[in-house]
């Protein structure tokens, strides 16, 4: 971001440009969402993302499902390792 030049100053910036320099504004929005707001109303019974957390279950077992298959039929090529694995 250094070799850009006036990339951090938006008033020598072109007009409409989509360049900025974010600075604190990231650690603002995170310090607001985990500080003030809390990971239970946003993942928790009381947020609207609760149902995320059921993905978390099923990442951790569809790969036990396609390394099972992988296992029980050895010699079939319908089981994409390679995909699976890339994934």
């Amino acid at each position: 971001m250094s070799t850009i030049p006036d990339i951090c100053d938006r008033e020598l910036l072109p007009v409409n440009s989509p360049w900025t320099c974010p600075t604190d504004y990231v650690f603002y929005d995170a310090s607001d969402i985990w500080g003030l707001i809390g990971p239970h109303r946003i993942f928790g019974d009381l947020g609207h993302y609760s149902a995320i957390n059921w993905f978390f279950l099923a990442g951790a077992i569809a790969p036990l499902l396609v390394w099972l298959a992988h296992k029980t039929f050895p010699n079939k090529q319908w089981i994409p390792l390679r995909v699976v694995r890339g994934t």
